[in-house]
C-alpha cells in the first residue's frame, strides 16, 4: 500500500481525504485550497458566497453586512487582502499585491489582530496555495 506513495506524509494526507477515515477520527471536511484566481470569483456576485483572505487563510465573510456587496469593505472579498488590513488601507493597489514582506512590525502586528478577529468571528474555508505568507 505504500509503494503508491513517495512518503509517508503523502500517505496520511491521501487516506485523510477518505470520508469513514476522517468520521473515524472525529475530524471536518479536509480543507480546501485556493489559488488567488479561484478567491476573485468569491464577491458575492450572482449569489456567490463571500470569501476574504488573510496571511493565507481563506474566510467565509457571507452574511456581514461589512463585506457585502455595495459596502465600504467589500473591496477586500476575492483577494489576499494582508497587505490592505495590515496598513489599513483601502487603496486597490494594496490588494494587487497581497506581498507583507516589506511590511514593519507595526503593520504585521496589526494584520495579525485582524487575523485573530477574523477567527473569533468566522469560518475558514480553506486556504491560499500561492500565498506569500510564512
Amino acid at each position: 500500500c505504500l509503494d503508491d506513495f513517495p512518503d509517508i506524509i503523502t500517505y496520511i494526507n491521501n487516506m485523510l481525504q477518505i470520508k469513514v477515515i476522517r468520521e473515524w477520527y472525529g475530524l471536518g471536511e479536509p480543507e480546501r485550497l485556493f489559488t488567488l484566481d479561484e478567491l476573485a470569483g468569491y464577491r458575492g456576485l450572482n449569489n456567490s458566497p463571500v470569501y476574504l483572505a488573510a496571511k493565507g487563510i481563506v474566510f467565509d465573510v457571507t452574511g456581514s453586512s461589512f463585506y457585502a456587496p455595495g459596502s465600504n469593505y467589500h473591496i477586500f472579498t476575492g483577494y489576499d487582502a494582508s497587505r490592505a488590513l495590515a496598513k489599513m488601507s483601502l487603496d486597490v493597489a494594496d490588494l494587487e499585491n497581497p506581498s507583507i514582506a516589506d511590511l514593519n512590525e507595526e503593520q504585521l502586528q496589526t494584520l495579525d489582530d485582524w487575523v485573530e478577529k477574523f477567527k473569533g468571528k468566522y469560518t475558514i474555508v480553506g486556504r491560499l496555495v500561492s500565498g506569500q505568507h510564512k
